[in-house]
């Protein structure tokens, strides 16, 4: 069945992006036959929900090639409830707070998820909006390669990824502590494959400033269920 929707849609003359949700299809059929494919269940604004995300995603990435791109879920963010809901029938703004909303956007970012909207776009708050909408971070989902985990202990997640024709890095920290004060996350340049005796300047892409030279590592507080998003930088 897939493999025939497929085929007409590819035969039909027009432009289409194939987005299904498998169950059980091997990604080599997947990868042949589609432009996207759910990975699991469905993401609503639950913060819980956002956590199950993180070992999905990170298995998912050795699975994406140009072309085909493993998907979570549509982002729940922004105006949602108006027609179907999981948190009772009744619109709302996202549940999510800020820092939710970083901690999701920074995962689908730099796992480099496609990005579809779950809530009602006019009424998008200006919040939500202002973080959909920054450039710089929004570059790391659309041209940045071989995304990866490097570390997830004790609620501290770090993922990194490559930048085409470059040798600087993203760099993504989580933090999933439930904790009132930030936890103050670290990453040695070495393990986002960077010389350790080298110098690099690091820019804070939601923030949109340079926060300075570091060697050997580079640290930074993240507030409880927060993220941040960077780029490493030879000095």
């Amino acid at each position: 069945e897939l493999e025939a929707i497929s085929r007409a849609a590819r035969l039909s003359g027009r432009k289409m992006v194939l987005s299904v949700v498998p169950d059980g299809i091997p990604y080599s059929i997947l990868r042949e036959n589609t432009h996207m494919a759910r990975t699991g269940a469905d993401f609503w604004d639950v913060w819980q929900m956002v956590k199950v995300g993180f070992p999905v995603a990170a298995s998912a990435v050795n699975e994406a090639e140009q072309g085909f791109w493993p998907d979570l879920d549509m982002l729940p963010v922004g105006k949602l409830g108006l027609k179907i809901s999981y948190k009772g029938p009744d619109p709302r703004i996202s549940n999510f707070n800020h820092q939710e909303l970083l901690s999701l956007l920074t995962l689908w970012y730099i796992a480099r998820m496609p990005l579809m909207i779950g809530g009602y776009l006019p009424e998008t708050d200006d919040a939500t909006l202002e973080l959909l909408t920054n450039e710089e971070a929004l570059e790391v989902n659309r041209n940045s390669i071989n995304p990866r985990q490097i570390k997830f202990k004790n609620a501290i997640i770090i993922w990194t990824s490559d930048i085409p024709g470059s040798k600087d890095k993203y760099l993504a920290f989580f933090n999933q502590w439930e904790s009132r004060e930030p936890v103050n996350i670290k990453a040695a340049f070495s393990d986002l494959g960077l010389d350790s005796l080298g110098e690099y300047s690091v820019h804070d892409l939601w923030e949109k400033k340079d926060l300075g030279v570091f060697k050997n590592e580079f640290s930074a507080p993240v507030k409880a269920h927060g993220a941040g998003l960077y780029r490493i930088s030879i000095k």
